[in-house]
């Protein structure tokens, strides 16, 4: 997306009918190939986790444009390599190599060209049990007496048509280039631009090539050329699919070689930031911060709205962390009811008055210090039902983690005093929308204080006392063979990772804007950069607000599992009146439960337990 934008950029800046070369249009399309095929990774990424859980035609248009971009990419490499080429070796004249019609032409070829290439997919691609695996996939399923024959076909036309020929073109091009260049001397601009395309290429050979070698023994494999056996076939294909992924790297490699390497990238990203581009700077960050809160909204509603029906629907066998995920859901949710404010106010500025300001700030402090205390009250709760399981009794009685969590909430609130105090809608001359929801303190030290009390009880001690916890659990769990168990370690684990990549971007900027002798408001982005990294990293912290459904979705097969079964026969079970989707009696739920313990979280018989039963019920959690 950045090369995109800084090349739209670069055209709208430079209006001479010459600014705009053939290789600036093949880097276009390049960087919309790579950007359609990092859509179609999520889908795939899915399918290793869950099987392929989408439909056949969703299937056929992932695998297309799989095939399609992948096509593209090297095939717009070989373009940009010909016409550095033509522009050094043979010096043909400027106008010619700046009329960008051909240039487009081109490029619809290729389009073109690699849509004939994928429509195979297109036919051939379905969704399909495997055998020995209970889940389907996404694959090229031919089903013929000749699958064999197609199959060696498919394999070499993607060797030929999609590595070999355009690498033969590449590899002439630059050779020619390099011998040129020997033989005369250069602009230092058309060094530079060939270092860029060299790199360009060299990643992709470095990151296509193993995939490529292994299809071709593959091939061999199926002329018998290779000695077949079971083993082998299982060793290619694991290995063609890991080196398929190195392959898809050069996705994310191909814009980091545009800001290291290409000079007129670094220019025009530095032109774009730059203060006396002050109103166009404006402008990028208010569309980041619409997509981004536009994005947090979508998921984070969509995400706990899911998560909180989950949990009502197996509210008779709450456990102990279900509770907690469920008081993190609605707080993420007070959030995410703010999140159209900070939206608005990223545009047009704070016009929602005083009152307004204080609550949004209430709110997001109540979210950050909810998750990070919820945090380290299931992480605390893992330690103790992995490291000390006989004493998990009275930490199971609902009364006591309802007060606890309660007691989270209160304390939450009474942090939050200081945006009650300090927040509110005040005027700012000095940027363009006048008015911002900002802490106006009445003297430094108040602003030193609350902004360490923020850091030290919000942050840094939860921070040691999770990684505390997690050192003892991660050490206990390494001889304990309980694969669901060590899965809900790892879960929990990623949330607390999770939460804080997205935060302490965030709390690192407020130290530094906190302990800087300037004043503490802010002037605007034009001025004073720290004003800029402090909405950034709030924006990505608002952003975990939709995290953590994701990861449930990503690594829980069971919350999977949960929603898919709430989706699909959700209604039909509320009619019905007999349909329970969260049934863990097979595994979870003791064979006897005494009458004074119904209705607890997880019931239990503290007298006649044993210690395996109590560790099974460690695991009606919802991760």
């Amino acid at each position: 997306m950045l090369v995109l934008i800084v090349i739209r950029r670069y055209r709208q800046s430079h209006r001479s009918p010459c600014a705009y070369s053939l290789t600036d249009t093949f880097l276009l399309h390049l960087a919309i190939s790579d950007l359609l095929l990092a859509f179609t990774l999520p889908f795939f990424a899915a399918q290793w986790i869950t099987g392929w859980v989408f439909t056949t035609g969703i299937c056929k248009l992932a695998g297309a444009l799989f095939s399609l971009n992948v096509y593209c990419g090297v095939l717009f490499l070989a373009c940009i390599s010909f016409d550095r080429y033509l522009a050094i070796v043979h010096a043909v004249h400027t106008n010619w190599r700046h009329n960008t019609c051909l240039a487009q032409l081109a490029c619809a070829i290729i389009w073109i060209c690699c849509i004939g290439l994928s429509a195979i997919d297109i036919h051939f691609r379905k969704v399909v049990d495997i055998n020995g695996f209970d889940k389907q996939m996404c694959t090229v399923d031919f089903n013929t007496d000749s699958s064999a024959q197609w199959q060696l076909s498919m394999q070499l036309v993607s060797l030929l048509l999609g590595f070999c020929l355009p690498l033969l073109v590449m590899l002439y091009c630059y050779l020619r280039i390099f011998h040129a260049l020997c033989q005369k001397s250069t602009r230092r601009q058309k060094r530079r631009s060939l270092r860029l395309i060299i790199s360009l290429v060299a990643v992709f050979v470095l990151c296509w090539a193993p995939c490529n070698i292994l299809k071709m023994v593959d091939s061999l494999r199926i002329l018998s050329i290779v000695s077949p056996s079971c083993t082998m076939h299982y060793m290619l294909d694991v290995s063609i699919l890991v080196t398929e992924s190195l392959g898809l790297a050069h996705t994310a490699l191909n814009p980091l070689l545009y800001g290291f390497v290409g000079v007129k990238f670094r220019r025009e990203l530095y032109q774009m930031f730059k203060t006396e581009d002050c109103i166009k700077t404006r402008t990028i960050l208010a569309t980041f911060f619409s997509v981004l809160y536009s994005v947090a909204l979508l998921l984070g509603l969509l995400g706990n709205v899911m998560m909180l029906v989950v949990l009502w629907q197996k509210r008779c066998s709450w456990s102990v962390t279900d509770a907690f995920v469920l008081h993190m859901s609605v707080a993420d949710l007070l959030l995410l009811f703010t999140v159209p404010l900070w939206a608005v106010d990223a545009v047009r500025g704070w016009s929602f008055g005083s009152g307004v300001c204080k609550l949004t700030g209430v709110f997001f402090k109540i979210n950050f210090y909810c998750c990070i205390f919820l945090l380290t009250c299931i992480s605390l709760h893992l330690y103790r039902s992995i490291n000390h399981t006989r004493q998990m009794g009275l930490c199971r009685k609902p009364r006591l983690v309802h007060l606890l969590c309660l007691a989270v909430w209160i304390f939450c609130l009474i942090l939050s005093i200081p945006d009650w105090m300090y927040l509110k809608a005040a005027s700012n001359s000095d940027k363009e929308n006048d008015i911002e929801c900002v802490y106006e303190y009445p003297s430094r030290a108040s602003r030193v204080a609350s902004c360490l009390c923020f850091h030290v009880l919000g942050f840094w001690i939860p921070a040691i006392v999770l990684l505390s916890c997690y050192t003892c659990v991660l050490e206990q769990s390494r001889s304990d063979q309980h694969v669901q168990k060590q899965r809900a370690v790892y879960i929990i684990l990623v949330l607390c990772v999770v939460f804080f990549l997205s935060w302490t971007p965030y709390n690192i900027a407020l130290v530094v804007d906190t302990f800087q002798d300037l004043p503490s408001k802010s002037t605007g982005p034009c001025d004073d950069h720290r004003w800029t990294a402090l909405k950034i990293t709030h924006a990505v912290g608002v952003l975990h607000s939709c995290f953590n459904p994701l990861i449930y979705l990503g690594f829980s097969e069971k919350f999977r599992r949960w929603m898919l079964t709430v989706v699909t026969c959700g209604s039909c079970a509320v009619e019905n009146g007999d349909f329970f989707p969260w049934d863990f009696r097979e595994i979870d739920t003791p064979t006897s439960v005494p009458q004074e313990e119904k209705g607890s979280l997880c019931p239990t018989n503290d007298t006649e337990m044993t210690v395996t039963q109590t560790q099974q019920e460690n695991n009606n959690d919802i991760v």
